[in-house]
């Protein structure tokens, strides 16, 4: 399969990392709200065309000397990060440092790499940083914040630090770090054989033979094709069963959702689907993994068709792009269901809520901006003026690649899709859930948890997710308002249920899914990372 430097640098990244201990340390690295400091000291006065001619040339990293927040790493390794955005002898490039690079497990409060993104064709340089922090409340996505570093005492730029997808990243997000990881990256449309698909991308087309994937999937880490070839026929059959034996739907799910919300088409929804991972965790099943986002809000305008998009268009990009395209079976083969399609529906609905409609974007943009303003200004090397950062909230920026004001576009998507009719459906409310506890001075123990909640009226299906000790996959079972199941009377929309738990189980861990006609609800929203909890113990007090 492609061998590029792109698999080489994160392989340096998915190297092991020694203790679980180091998870905690990163914290202060990817604050959000902090500014890092990196000074790199190469020995050669012409390290700009070294670094060019490796990026050309060969997987060798420039040796240098690397200072991060006052501390000092010799024998690092440097190289420009295989994007797009690299242009030779341009003033700045995006930057792959390597801590490890000849001194064995040498790490920076247990980071061994070092990304550095200069947020090509975004003058707001919040992008990126913004759509990691929304995108890491629903699903597994990268830290990120903001970086100034020297080079040769001299001030080379001011950067966007991204988490490397590493073990670390692995383990902390999926308890997890040894499956398949492949990464969707398009490089050519030229065909590995007459037989392969035209076009084919990374849209997860089924391809007639697995080297037809080789110019557009790279295999990171994994010694086989086959557990991909194997998803991929998952995903284009019409079996449900198959699907969800192979993919995460859920968490692809919110992927898909989160990627449309926010109209970031330089992703599986755009014309090459590029920047995404597929990570194979232990239970066998791949769940997709955000990467490269400066490109969101709007900034990429290409769906695969046609030319590219205005941006009025964007700002009413269809809540249900591809769901009957061929070409995009992640989209059409999960949405093809009624149960799917809800889902992510409400996906959708939590994330412009949450995040739009309630005014924090606004806010946080802002907040970053001001962080940023006065280390981004005395950067010689950036790419937009003072000017242009002072309006890329609210102003369209360039006149050919047209990047709309951050703030602008989206306050302009959230109307339109909220007023959208596929957004007019009300969800069932679900309330605030009861437990039977035991009565005061009451000899007889609880042994069951007895759950009651109440649903707003025309709800078709309630359903509880639940599983003990916070152990294992979850578990459903039917709330009931027939008066029998601990819910009060029968048709008061108050549902109910009995979980009887096995011999020394104390605690259960839940979420709700309330379901009517034309839309789903969940409770708590956030159910992949918050749930309810209750103990026997303190029902029992």
């Amino acid at each position: 399969m492609k061998h590029n430097f792109f698999k080489i640098y994160i392989s340096f990244c998915l190297a092991l990392f020694g203790t679980s201990s180091l998870f905690a340390q990163d914290t202060d690295f990817y604050q959000l709200d902090s500014i890092q400091e990196l000074k790199i000291e190469f020995e050669q006065e012409n390290w700009r065309q070294a670094l060019d001619s490796l990026r050309f040339n060969g997987d060798e990293l420039l040796n240098a000397k690397l200072t991060i927040n006052g501390t000092t790493f010799s024998d690092v390794g440097v190289r420009i990060k295989n994007d797009r955005a690299f242009i030779p002898d341009q003033k700045k490039n995006s930057l792959f440092i390597r801590l490890d690079h000849k001194i064995e497990g040498q790490n920076y409060l247990g980071n061994r790499a070092v990304l550095l993104s200069m947020a090509l064709r975004d003058p707001s340089l919040v992008r990126e940083v913004l759509a990691y922090n929304i995108a890491r409340k629903y699903m597994a996505a990268p830290k990120a914040n903001f970086a100034k570093l020297q080079v040769n005492d001299e001030y080379y730029g001011f950067f966007v630090n991204i988490e490397p997808i590493d073990d670390r990243f692995l383990e902390a997000n999926f308890g997890y770090k040894d499956g398949h990881l492949f990464y969707s990256n398009p490089t050519s449309k030229v065909k590995m054989n007459d037989y392969c698909l035209d076009a084919a991308y990374g849209n997860l087309r089924l391809e007639p033979s697995a080297e037809c994937y080789d110019r557009n999937i790279d295999l990171v880490r994994g010694n086989s094709f086959d557990p991909f070839v194997a998803l991929v026929r998952a995903i284009n059959s019409d079996e449900a069963q198959l699907r969800a034996k192979n993919l995460d739907v859920d968490q692809t799910l919110w992927m898909l959702a989160f990627n449309n919300v926010i109209a970031n088409l330089s992703s599986y929804l755009g014309k090459e689907a590029p920047n995404y991972f597929l990570y194979q965790k232990e239970d066998g099943r791949f769940v997709p993994i955000l990467w490269n986002t400066n490109f969101a809000f709007g900034s990429a305008k290409n769906i695969g068709k046609g030319s590219d998009l205005s941006v009025g268009a964007m700002e009413k990009l269809d809540p249900f792009l591809h769901e009957k395209s061929v070409r995009k079976p992640l989209v059409s083969k999960l949405l093809s269901s009624e149960q799917n399609r809800k889902a992510y529906l409400s996906h959708m609905r939590t994330i412009l809520y949450d995040e739009f409609l309630s005014g924090s974007f606004e806010k946080q943009a802002n907040e970053l901006q001001d962080l940023i303003r006065v280390p981004l200004t005395n950067d010689r090397n950036r790419y937009y003026n003072t000017a242009d950062f002072d309006r890329s909230l609210v102003a369209t920026i360039g006149k050919i690649t047209k990047i709309p004001g951050l703030v602008t576009f989206m306050n302009n998507r959230s109307r339109f899709l909220k007023k959208n009719k596929d957004f007019l459906y009300i969800p069932a409310e679900i309330g605030t859930p009861k437990y039977k506890e035991r009565k005061r001075y009451s000899r007889d123990i609880i042994e069951d948890f007895q759950i009651q909640i109440p649903i707003s009226a025309f709800a078709t299906s309630v359903k509880v997710f639940y599983r003990f000790d916070g152990e294992g996959p979850f578990k459903e079972m039917e709330m009931k308002d027939d008066g029998k199941n601990y819910d009060l009377d029968a048709g008061d929309n108050i549902y109910g249920v009995i979980i009887s738990p096995e011999t020394g189980v104390d605690q259960l861990e839940y979420y709700i899914r309330a379901e009517n006609a034309k839309t789903v609800s969940y409770a708590p929203a956030r159910y992949m990372y918050e749930l309810n909890q209750i103990k026997l113990s303190d029902l029992n007090k």
